[in-house]
């Protein structure tokens, strides 16, 4: 399994109260406080005020700079009714905002180049090669691009197991195993479940290559019950995916019925454009008179 820092920067509310009086304020200008304005919007979406958080992160656009567009744009894929459009990205170092969205449109080749001008902007960060080989991996299927871009950014984050986890994903899906698994050993696997769940499904990965059904799947299978007890439901289905992808590949006795029983479950998720091609592929495996 392969991921992507797909996530919303973290705000202490210590500081919201004074934070909303400074925002009602008139005559500061507006590129003074969008990321202020972006940051108490997460602060509302994450207390279930997606009202409030759609009003906040529309005053952010007014004069944005590209940390808060790109908060925006991430949450204009999980809030209804809020759009950014082609016109708002264009705004100087706005590489992770236009990523995302071309993400979002499964425009492939543009999120990639994004993400390589966001990793040149900013090559302290891990989040722009994460987000990189997850395009590369999962939109493009272009493994040895998503090897590329992991590697680029190991070199400033050597420990960051997402971009070890992706290497490990890449270098799998091209065959080269003892590669992949030299890679994995490297992975402190104490992590947070979200990470932990990615690693499980890449540690599944990793014994169907070798043969190890069994095993495969009984990773895999506590991958998926971990991402159904937290409620990342990008995940789940990701993981879902490539769990049926692997029972068919190995000629599994329980293929036929794994696949089918993602298909059905996941076939709502349509909306997201990786999610939907990887859904597509599957129905390949089935038989032609099923598909």
């Amino acid at each position: 399994q392969v991921q992507s820092d797909i996530l919303p920067r973290h705000n202490s509310p210590q500081m919201a109260r004074q934070a909303k009086r400074l925002l009602s304020r008139s005559g500061l200008d507006p590129f003074h406080l969008t990321e202020l304005a972006s940051a108490l919007a997460t602060l509302e979406l994450e207390a279930g005020n997606s009202r409030r958080a759609r009003q906040l992160f529309r005053s952010s656009l007014t004069s944005p700079t590209d940390n808060s567009l790109a908060q925006a744009e991430w949450v204009s894929q999980r809030i209804p009714d809020f759009y950014i459009s082609r016109h708002q990205l264009d705004i100087e170092r706005g590489y992770e905002a236009r990523a995302r969205h071309a993400l979002s449109e499964g425009e492939w080749d543009r999120a990639l180049m994004e993400s390589w001008n966001w990793l040149k902007d900013q090559p302290f960060s891990s989040e722009p090669a994460a987000f990189g080989s997850y395009v590369a991996s999962v939109g493009k299927v272009d493994f040895p691009e998503a090897e590329r871009i992991a590697k680029a950014g190991l070199v400033a984050n050597p420990s960051d197991p997402v971009l070890r986890n992706n290497l490990v994903f890449a270098l799998a899906n091209q065959n080269r195993i003892k590669e992949a698994e030299n890679q994995f050993r490297q992975i402190d696997l104490n992590q947070e479940p979200r990470t932990r769940l990615t690693l499980l499904a890449t540690a599944g990965l990793l014994r169907y290559k070798r043969g190890a059904i069994d095993e495969g799947r009984a990773l895999y299978t506590k991958a998926i019950d971990l991402a159904k007890r937290t409620g990342d439901r990008r995940a789940l289905t990701l993981a879902s995916i490539f769990f049926a992808r692997e029972e068919a590949l190995a000629g599994s006795s329980t293929a036929a019925d794994t696949l089918h029983g993602v298909l059905d479950s996941f076939a709502a998720d349509v909306s997201r454009p990786e999610l939907a091609f990887w859904l597509s592929q599957l129905k390949q495996f089935l038989p032609h008179e099923s598909s």
